[in-house]
């Protein structure tokens, strides 16, 4: 209380104003203020537990989809050209996961990997900024990566009361995971 009364006299607001002072110090609020820090420097996303998460596969399959589509658009014209659009999607998923289950995530965004009807091109996941700005296509590419931040990840299909408190995601892969603490919990 005699906290309570000096913060009072400090910022002249009335006792009453100041009953949220026990939620200050909640995780909730870092991980607000990350996300707002974040949105500001053109990520995107900071919904909660969104629908558009695949436990299952450990991605969002839509910003995959959208990377490969913007960064190779012959290459998926070849795949929907194929297989349809739902299909060449299907594929396209699978194929990736696949991947990431073989090279490694840091082999894919790099690399990235091939897929049969697709030509001899290597589906790259990311683009690095470029060292000069010289060639407006790499600088275009690189300005393409979508950058995503989400609350509260139900990360198992299996363990579903449970989540990841923020995790970062790059053109639909996981990246990084965040489980924030406060010195009260």
């Amino acid at each position: 209380k005699g906290e309570l009364h000096k913060m009072s006299e400090q910022t002249k607001e009335p006792l009453s104003n100041l009953s949220n002072i026990d939620n200050i110090h909640q995780e909730v609020h870092f991980e607000d203020d990350i996300c707002d820090y974040l949105l500001a420097h053109g990520w995107i996303g900071g919904d909660k537990n969104p629908g558009y998460y695949d436990a299952k596969l450990a991605l969002i399959p839509s910003d995959a989809l959208s990377w490969i589509q913007t960064i190779y658009p012959q290459e998926w014209q070849k795949l929907v050209a194929a297989h349809g659009n739902e299909g060449a999607s299907a594929l396209f998923i699978r194929k990736l996961t696949e991947n990431l289950e073989s090279q490694g995530s840091l082999s894919v965004f790099r690399q990235g990997f091939k897929m049969v009807g697709t030509g001899s091109t290597m589906l790259a996941m990311a683009s690095f900024k470029p060292a000069f700005e010289l060639n407006p296509d790499e600088v275009t590419k690189y300005n393409a990566n979508r950058c995503r931040i989400v609350r509260q990840v139900h990360f198992s299909p299996y363990r579903t009361a449970e989540s990841i408190d923020l995790v970062l995601f790059l053109n639909g892969i996981p990246v990084a995971t965040l489980e924030l603490k406060t010195e009260s919990t």
